[in-house]
């Protein structure tokens, strides 16, 4: 998706599934939303408040930012599994040296955003 439309769009529409998701069965008028950085949910959520280094300023988002780090290294160690050469349980797809070699050397995988990685594809 990020490949296709772009990291903005693609983080807008994550929130607001989420969003979606978690507020299905309550009256949102009574949903507080707390944001971190530049993120604005649709404007339904009367209440949002969005803050930069709000992981620094409200426990509920640093704890948000936890879980999105863990679940994400979760998937990218189901991810070597497969692709072995890339290193992923270690380097849990950020930009470090030895990922960048391992490109270089194998080209990119599927999992690779193309837009990201520009100058391997």
């Amino acid at each position: 998706m990020i490949d296709r439309f772009g990291i903005v769009p693609s983080i807008r529409k994550a929130l607001n599934n989420s969003l979606e998701r978690i507020t299905k069965d309550k009256n949102i008028n009574q949903v507080l939303v707390y944001l971190d950085g530049g993120l604005i949910a649709e404007e339904k959520y009367l209440h949002q408040e969005t803050l930069i280094k709000g992981d620094e300023l409200i426990p509920v988002i640093s704890l948000a930012s936890i879980v999105a780090k863990v679940s994400r290294d979760k998937v990218m160690g189901e991810y070597a599994k497969n692709y072995k050469e890339y290193n992923f349980e270690n380097n849990v797809g950020y930009g470090t040296r030895a990922h960048y070699e391992a490109i270089k050397k194998y080209g990119l995988c599927p999992i690779h955003r193309k837009t990201f990685c520009k100058g391997f594809n």
